[in-house]
C-alpha cells in the first residue's frame, strides 16, 4: 500500500482547559507537505491509507502538538479526466490523529488548499491542472499536427500530487491535545506523548548551571524518585526531570550536553535499578576532540607545556548562547579539565606541574601551564566552527616551541554521527545483562568532554585509551579475546 508523509505547519487558536488539555477548535487550519514523489490515481488505490507526520509547532513560545504525532487518512476517491473533455480529480481525507504511542483521537478535516497549481473545489477535490501551455505550443507548430491528431482520444493528465507540495486542512470539530505543562507535571507522560522540546526559557540557555554551585538537589531527588511524580523545584533542573521520566520507563539516557543531568546519586541508582544505562556528558567533537589527540603525543614523548589559549567562533544557536557568560560556566569546565586529566600533574611535576586555569570565574589553579578557553558568537559563520589553539611548548634542555592549530569544522556534521553510535551502543548496553546494572557506561567514555565514571574511577580523557576501553567492552561482551598489543605471539616460540 502507497502512504505519503507530510510536515505540518499550524495557523491556528488555542486554549487550555482544566483538564490539562489544549483545545484545537474547529476551524483551525494545518498544513501539510507531501513527501511521496508522486501521489495520485495511478499510485494509490481508493481506501489506501494516507499518513501526514506532524512537525514541531509552536504558539506563542508553546508546542502545540508532540513530537511523532501525526494524522491518519485515506485516499477517499477520484476520477480520470475525459478522453476529449474534462479533467479529473482526487479527494483525500483524514480522520484521526495518533498522538504518543497508543493514543487516537478522532478529527473531522477537509482538504481546501495546495502550493502547486492543483485548484480545489469546496468538497476538497483536488483538481488536474492538464497541460494547457504544452498543448497550446504543440497546436501552434503544423509540423505536430499529425502527433497532436493522434493523441487527442487519449486521456488528459490524471491530478498528482509531487513531493514537498502542500496541503491546507482545515479541521471541521473541536478536539484537545494533552498540554505541555501536564507532560512536564507528569514526567512519565514524556514517554507516551513524546514531548521532546525544552520549554521557551531553557532554549535560551540549554546550558543550565555552573559547577561552581553545589549539588544540593541530590537529596530531593534521592527521596522522590520513587514517586508518581516529580514536582519542578530550584534543585531539580528541567533536564533531570527528563532524565527521570526515561529511566523509569527503562530508557537509556546518554547526555551530550555539559549539564548536571544524570551527575547526581539518586538518577545514578535508578538507572542500575531500573536497567536502563546512562552516559556523558558533552560531545566530544570540535577543539576539545583535537586537544584529546594532541596531549597525549606531548605526554607520551614528554613534551611540556606552557601555555595553551584556546578561543572559538561560530554562529549557530550553541554560539549564540555560549556567548553568554552565565552559559559559558558549565561548558567551560568540561573544556578545561581535559589537559589536567590527560597530563597528571601530579606525576610529571617537570613538564605540566599545576595547571593554570584562566576563565571566567577567574584562576583556579596558579602554576606553569596557563590555560584558557573562549568561544564568541560570529553569526556569519552559522554552523561552520572555526577552533584555534596556540600551545607553547618546551623540549630537551627546556627549548620553547610552540605550535598552531586552526580547525575550521562543521559543528553538527562532528557530532550527528557519535550520537548515532551511541544510539546503537545504548541500545546493545540496554540488551546486555554484563552491561544494564551498571548505570554509568564509562566504556563510551570515548565520546565525551567530560566523561561520567563510578565512584572511585579516574576519568579518562585521553581519546586512544578510550578508543581501547570502547573496543576492548565490545569484544568482551562478544566473547572474543581482548587487545592487548603485545606482540609477543608474532615471535612464535
Amino acid at each position: 500500500m502507497k502512504r505519503f508523509l507530510a510536515t505540518l505547519m499550524l495557523v491556528l487558536p488555542a486554549s487550555i482547559g482544566a483538564s490539562g488539555e489544549q483545545l484545537i477548535p474547529a476551524g483551525s487550519v494545518v498544513q501539510c507537505m507531501v513527501s511521496e514523489p508522486h501521489l495520485s490515481s495511478k499510485t494509490e488505490h481508493v481506501g489506501d491509507p494516507v499518513l501526514c507526520q506532524m512537525s514541531h509547532s509552536e504558539m506563542y513560545g508553546r508546542s502545540v502538538f508532540p513530537y511523532g504525532a501525526y494524522l491518519v487518512g485515506r485516499f477517499e476517491d477520484y476520477k480520470d479526466p475525459g478522453h476529449f473533455v474534462g479533467k479529473g480529480w482526487m479527494e483525500l481525507k483524514f480522520d484521526r490523529m495518533v498522538v504518543g504511542n497508543d493514543t487516537v483521537i478522532p478529527i473531522s478535516s477537509r482538504v481546501v488548499a495546495t502550493s502547486g497549481k492543483n485548484p480545489v473545489d469546496r468538497d476538497g477535490k483536488i483538481h488536474g491542472t492538464g497541460h494547457a501551455v504544452r498543448d497550446t505550443i504543440e497546436w501552434m507548430i503544423p509540423v505536430l499536427w499529425p502527433i497532436d491528431l493522434i493523441n487527442l482520444p487519449r486521456r488528459g493528465p490524471v491530478p498528482e500530487l509531487k513531493a514537498e507540495t502542500r496541503l491546507t486542512v482545515l479541521m471541521l470539530n473541536d478536539f484537545g491535545i494533552p498540554t505541555k505543562n501536564e507532560v512536564q507535571r507528569q514526567p512519565e507522560m514524556i514517554s507516551k506523548y513524546n514531548y521532546a522540546d525544552p520549554a521557551p526559557e531553557q532554549q535560551a540557555a540549554p546550558i543550565e548551571r555552573s559547577y561552581a554551585q553545589p549539588m544540593q538537589q541530590a537529596a530531593p531527588i534521592q527521596q522522590s524518585y520513587a514517586q508518581p511524580y516529580m514536582q519542578p523545584s530550584p534543585g531539580i533542573s528541567p533536564s533531570m526531570m527528563y532524565a527521570w521520566a526515561a529511566l523509569k520507563e527503562g530508557i537509556p539516557f546518554a547526555n551530550g550536553a555539559p549539564n548536571l543531568t544524570v551527575d547526581i546519586p539518586a538518577l545514578q541508582e535508578l538507572s542500575k535499578k531500573m536497567n536502563a544505562p546512562i552516559c556523558g556528558k558533552d560531545f566530544k567533537t570540535g577543539q576539545t576532540f583535537i586537544k584529546t589527540v594532541l596531549a597525549p603525543a606531548f605526554k607520551v614523548r614528554n613534551i611540556g607545556v606552557s601555555g595553551w589559549y584556546s578561543t572559538n567562533i561560530l554562529g549557530n544557536r550553541d554560539g549564540e548562547v555560549l556567548d553568554d557568560p552565565d552559559s559559558f560556566k558549565t561548558k567551560e569546565v568540561s573544556k578545561l579539565g581535559v589537559l589536567e586529566h590527560i597530563f597528571q600533574p601530579e606525576l610529571h611535576p617537570d613538564l605540566y606541574k599545576d595547571i593554570y586555569h584562566f576563565g571566567l570565574e577567574g584562576i583556579r589553579i596558579v602554576e606553569d601551564i596557563y590555560h584558557k578557553v573562549r568561544i564568541n558568537y560570529y553569526p556569519p559563520r552559522g554552523d561552520n566552527k572555526e577552533g584555534w589553539d596556540n600551545i607553547d611548548i618546551f623540549g630537551w634542555l627546556g627549548y620553547p616551541m610552540q605550535l598552531k592549530v586552526d580547525f575550521l569544522c562543521r559543528d553538527s556534521i562532528l557530532a550527528a554521527p557519535l550520537a548515532l553510535d551511541l544510539v546503537l551502543f545504548m541500545d546493545l548496553a540496554a540488551r546486555t545483562p554484563s552491561l544494564k546494572g551498571l548505570g554509568i557506561q564509562e566504556w563510551l567514555s570515548f565520546y565525551f568532554k567530560d566523561p561520567d565514571s563510578a565512584p572511585g574511577v579516574y576519568p579518562e580523557h585521553d581519546l586512544f585509551i578510550q578508543h581501547m576501553k570502547l573496543k576492548n567492552t565490545l569484544r568482551h561482551v562478544m566473547g572474543e579475546s581482548l587487545i592487548t598489543h603485545l606482540g609477543l605471539d608474532y615471535y612464535g616460540e
